[in-house]
C-alpha cells in the first residue's frame, strides 16, 4: 500500500522544482542540467519516432489537425481549409515542406520534437498536439493521470505552477524524489483536477495511480525536499458515485439556499464561498490558494469533511457543530463530500468542480463551485 510505503520511507520527499518560474525555465534551457537518464530516453525516443509520428494530431487553441502518413506526406487542416506537403525526420528533428504555421508562428526547419503519452511536443515553441483516433476528427481527452511505479518513479504529465504549466518526472534516490525532464507546456486549459504547486511550493495531487489503486496526497516543502501528508484512498473516476436523488447546483459568493434550491437573500443564505478562512489556515495555504465555504453564524462549523466517498454512503449527521477560532480548516476539495448545518435543516454535498487555483486577486468574480446535494429537514439522510 502506497501509504505504508511512504511512511516507511520517511513519509517521502520531492526534490525542489524551483523557487520561481524563472528557475524552472532556466533548468529547462540549460543542457548542462541533463543527466544520463535523459540522454537514454532521448535516444530510445529517436529510434521509434518515425513510427510513432504516423497518426493524426490535434492542436486545440488553433483548431489545427496534422496528419502524418507513412509515405512522408502530411495533411494540415484548420478552419480556413487544408493543404498538403512533405515532412522529413532527422534524429528527433522535423522539417515541413512547405512550412506550416501554428498559432501564427511559422515552424522553422529542423524543429526538435518529442512524443510521449500520445502527446507530440514541438520545441522551443512548446506547441503540443494530442493524438486523435484515425476515424474521427474529434479531439481525444489528453491523459494527465499522475502515476507512481513500483520503483516510486512519479510521472506528472501536467502541473500548474503560478499559472504556468509544466510536466515533470520524479526519481526516488533512496531518501527523496529528484525532479527531471521538467518541461514547459503551452496551450493547456485549466482544470479542476490538475496538480497545483502553490507559491510556498506545496504540491496538491487530487489523484495518483499506484499499483492499481488511487490516492490523493499533499506534499509540503520543508526547506530542502517535499514530505507527504493526507494520503487518502480515492475512487476510480470511471466509477459512477453520483446519487440518483441528488440535485446539481452551482453557487458562489452570492450564497445558496439548499431547501429552496436557489440563490437567496442574505436572510436565507445557508452557505457561500470565500477565498479566505475565518479560522486557522493549514500549513502552506493563504488567501486565494483555495475556495472555502462559510455560513451565516461563526459559532457553527461551516462544513464537516466526510472525505472522498460516494454521496449515498453518507447517512449520519454529526451532532457537534461548535466552532473555534483555532480550528484548522482546509479549502474545499474536489470529489469530497461535506455536511453542513443549514438554517432549516442539513445538507450533504459533493464537490464536482472548483475554479482554477490559485484565484486571481484582480479577477475574483463570484467564485462559483458545482455540487450535487441532498437536503433534509430531519436528523439523518
Amino acid at each position: 500500500m502506497i501509504k505504508n510505503k511512504l511512511v516507511l520511507l520517511g513519509v517521502g520527499a520531492f526534490a525542489l522544482l524551483g523557487h520561481a518560474r524563472a528557475d524552472i525555465n532556466a533548468g529547462i534551457a540549460d543542457p548542462n542540467l541533463s543527466d544520463s537518464n535523459t540522454n537514454v530516453s532521448t535516444a530510445r525516443m529517436s529510434r521509434s519516432l518515425s513510427q510513432d509520428i504516423i497518426a493524426k494530431w490535434y492542436f486545440s487553441p488553433a483548431d489545427l489537425y496534422l496528419t502524418f502518413n507513412t509515405d512522408g506526406s502530411y495533411l494540415a487542416e484548420d478552419s480556413t481549409g487544408s493543404f498538403t506537403g512533405t515532412f522529413s525526420l532527422s534524429s528527433n528533428n522535423l522539417t515541413f515542406s512547405p512550412t506550416i504555421s501554428v498559432a501564427g508562428a511559422p515552424m522553422p526547419a529542423d524543429i526538435p520534437i518529442t512524443i510521449e503519452n500520445d502527446v507530440l511536443t514541438f520545441t522551443p515553441q512548446l506547441y503540443f498536439f494530442n493524438k486523435v483516433a484515425t476515424d474521427t476528427t474529434s479531439q481525444e481527452t489528453p491523459n494527465y493521470d499522475v502515476t507512481v511505479t513500483s520503483e516510486l518513479l512519479i510521472n506528472i504529465p501536467r502541473l500548474n505552477y503560478q499559472g504556468s504549466y509544466f510536466s515533470a518526472k520524479m526519481d526516488f534516490n533512496g531518501s527523496c524524489w529528484v525532479a527531471r525532464d521538467v518541461t514547459a507546456l503551452s496551450g493547456i486549459e485549466s482544470s479542476s483536477d490538475e496538480v497545483i504547486v502553490s507559491t510556498e511550493l506545496m504540491i496538491t495531487i487530487p489523484k495518483l495511480s499506484y499499483q492499481g489503486s488511487y490516492y490523493s496526497a499533499k506534499l509540503d516543502h520543508n526547506g530542502s525536499c517535499w514530505t507527504a501528508r493526507d494520503i487518502e484512498a480515492v475512487a476510480d473516476s470511471t466509477t459512477n458515485t453520483s446519487s440518483s436523488t441528488a440535485i446539481r447546483a452551482t453557487f458562489g459568493h452570492n450564497g445558496f439556499d439548499f431547501s429552496e434550491n436557489e440563490e437567496p437573500t442574505w436572510e436565507n443564505t445557508d452557505l457561500y464561498t470565500v477565498w479566505w478562512t475565518n479560522y486557522t489556515y493549514p500549513a502552506g495555504y493563504k488567501n486565494y490558494d483555495g475556495v472555502w465555504a462559510t455560513n451565516w453564524d461563526s459559532s457553527i462549523i461551516p462544513v464537516q469533511d466526510q472525505g472522498m466517498v460516494s454521496l449515498d454512503s453518507v447517512t449520519t449527521i454529526p451532532t457537534d457543530w461548535t466552532s473555534s477560532s483555532d480550528m484548522i480548516v482546509y479549502p474545499l476539495q474536489l470529489d469530497h463530500v461535506y455536511i453542513s448545518k443549514t438554517r432549516d435543516g442539513y445538507v450533504k454535498f459533493k464537490v464536482l468542480a472548483l475554479p482554477a487555483l490559485p484565484l486571481d486577486p484582480n479577477n475574483i468574480g463570484n467564485v462559483e463551485i458545482e455540487v450535487e446535494y441532498v437536503y433534509t429537514s430531519g436528523n439523518s439522510f
